[in-house]
């Protein structure tokens, strides 16, 4: 034990304690978070996040609810709770932008520790090079927050932290940084809580780090951290599934599900060719513009059986055609557009490149379990990658965060395999090693600042939305339904007021209608919906000055009304932008 602690201490002397990483890290985080909310002030990526934020924080029903429908109950809980004691405080912003800035920090620690038996200053400048590398392939959805992209970066550290903790067992043993496993612990059940599927996507690539980090004889105590991440998967599944338990709940669960199907796969038929299909379902060729737009608040029966028998009808006819079309030719040069076109850029094409020469590199360095551990990793990358693109639907945040998962596992083996390559040219190399990382951060500095006329489209969406809510409350004794396709587009700077859902507004269309939720916000509006739009003064209906209005009287004729559309208002953005507010009344011929 003497031995061990004089040796330690001769190290301290001579390569320092390696405080230098984590002090180095957080000023770095808190320069790039500075730099983010001065320069590229945060936005939602997509409308999800807004709503999600405006269920917990009870801008729908009026109080905070922690049925946030895709991100689990055991999260929402959380949330709920810290807006129910601190409403004026922006929680869900802070839990995006402090988790993700967290996760910078736990990269580049992690990193620095591999040199600890460096200089301070090689310490130093590689982790700023991880911080800057890491932002690279990551800024922009550090700015543009999407719960989804940000569970799949934190699936991406806790693989990240699993697959290295081999080359950090000495100074573990020396007590200088917590168990890799409980950091990597915390994060993956954060994953699971943000985003089941996220979490479900990565743990083919935990299996694989189990079954690589597995040398020699089983060892009992191996199992202690996946089975403590399955029990905790249970019971977090367990609280998620009697949160939704009544059969209000369950219902929207199965409609949901279908909305989804229909929406976000099958989409419609050509009304001429399935005449016969739509009218048995009770849907009129005036029908389908709506139906198209998402517009389901016209359609109030389309929520349990009525949504069901259509995803069959759409899916069934989608898959004939599919089938039909469908060529390994054509699939295999689309799944390759995509892998080499992915989101992680621009630094995607290369990376991808590089990976599929790793097992190779691997195989000559005699690494044989290593290599095929990494074929098996792009072996699953490419039969992923081939189901969405076989579906058709493949989002950028789905293949951002798998490309992402793949690309950290197949670093974090050869970081392990090579270190002591990596050492030596460290020690033999200093200055070629100090222009590298010198480089990489340069890239990493170039690809920060490029990202800001991207940034701009953002920021102008979100100011185009506060301009119109700034047109519903300066008219607090109307009531506005918005059309869903107008509207999608536009979320909202996070840290600011939340005002989503505050104003005298609804959407005819979200992933929450047929919810309670979604009851509850109409009930508390005071009016009805299809019903409502007509029934009276001061309901209007919003959209795009651009879209046609030709279609309103056309529905409302198909189910035996007659109503008169008159163009009331029209607000005026000063990015030129402009949305016609429409008076739908009703008329007696």
């Amino acid at each position: 034990m003497a031995e061990s602690k004089n040796g330690t201490n001769r190290d301290a002397k001579k390569f320092g304690t390696g405080a230098d990483v984590p002090v180095t890290a957080f000023l770095f985080v808190s320069a790039l978070g500075m730099y983010v909310f001065f320069f590229n002030f945060p936005c939602f990526a997509t409308n999800d996040d807004v709503m999600l934020k405006a269920i917990v924080s009870g801008e729908i029903t009026g109080v905070p609810d922690a049925h946030l429908i895709y991100i689990m109950f055991p999260l929402g809980l959380i949330l709920k709770t810290l807006y129910t004691v601190w409403k004026s405080v922006p929680w869900y912003d802070i839990l995006m932008s402090g988790v993700h800035l967290l996760a910078y920090f736990l990269v580049m620690v992690r990193t620095g520790f591999f040199f600890r038996k460096s200089k301070p200053f090689i310490r130093i400048f590689v982790t700023l090079s991880a911080g800057f590398f890491f932002a690279a392939l990551d800024y922009k959805y550090l700015v543009l927050h999407q719960y989804t992209s940000l569970a799949a970066t934190l699936a991406a550290v806790a693989l990240f932290w699993v697959m290295t903790e081999a080359i950090r067992k000495e100074v573990r043993k020396e007590g200088q940084s917590p168990s890799a496993n409980i950091v990597a612990g915390i994060l993956l059940i954060l994953t699971l809580w943000m985003r089941k599927q996220v979490f479900l996507l990565s743990l083919p690539l935990f299996v694989l780090a189990f079954l690589y980090r597995t040398n020699g004889k089983f060892k009992l105590k191996r199992l202690l951290f996946p089975a403590v991440i399955g029990i905790i998967t249970v019971l977090s599944v367990l609280t998620d599934r009697m949160a939704y338990q009544d059969s209000e709940w369950q219902a929207f669960n199965r409609y949901n599900a279908d909305r989804t199907d229909v929406y976000d796969y099958y989409m419609f038929p050509e009304y001429g060719e399935h005449a016969e299909e739509y009218k048995a379902l009770g849907i009129e060729e005036t029908d389908m513009f709506p139906l198209g737009e998402w517009d389901l608040a016209f359609f109030e029966n389309y929520k349990k059986d009525s949504m069901h028998e259509l995803a069959e009808f759409t899916g069934n006819t989608w898959k004939e055609l599919h089938y039909q079309k469908w060529e390994i030719r054509h699939t295999a040069k689309n799944v390759i557009n995509r892998i080499l076109h992915q989101e992680v850029q621009p630094l995607g094409i290369v990376l991808t490149i590089l990976s599929l020469f790793a097992p190779v590199m691997l195989f000559i360095l005699k690494k044989k379990k290593a290599a095929v551990t990494v074929l098996l990793s792009l072996l699953y990358e490419g039969a992923v990658v081939t189901y969405f693109t076989f579906r058709t639907r493949f989002p950028e945040r789905v293949s951002y965060g798998l490309y992402l998962m793949v690309f950290v596992f197949i670093t974090s083996i050869l970081i392990t395999e090579t270190e002591e390559y990596i050492m030596r040219f460290i020690t033999e190399k200093t200055l070629i090693a100090t222009v590298l990382a010198g480089v990489v951060m340069v890239a990493g500095a170039v690809r920060i600042g490029a990202f800001l006329p991207e940034y701009k489209a953002f920021e102008t969406s979100a100011s185009e939305w506060s301009g119109c809510n700034e047109y519903f409350n300066s008219h607090p004794e109307n009531v506005y339904y918005l059309k869903t396709s107008s509207f999608a587009p536009y979320g909202e700077k996070i840290f600011r007021k939340n005002t989503y859902e505050s104003g005298n507004f609804l959407r005819m269309g979200t992933w929450i209608m047929g919810s309670p939720l979604y009851d509850a916000q109409v009930s508390r509006r005071g009016v009805k919906l299809r019903e409502g739009l007509i029934s009276g003064d001061g309901i209007y209906y919003v959209q795009d000055s651009v879209v046609n209005t030709e279609w309103i009287p056309a529905f409302y004729e198909g189910h035996g009304r007659n109503v008169n559309v008159t163009e009331a208002d029209r607000i005026r953005l000063p990015g030129g932008k402009e949305f016609s507010v429409l008076s739908i009344r009703e008329t007696v011929k």
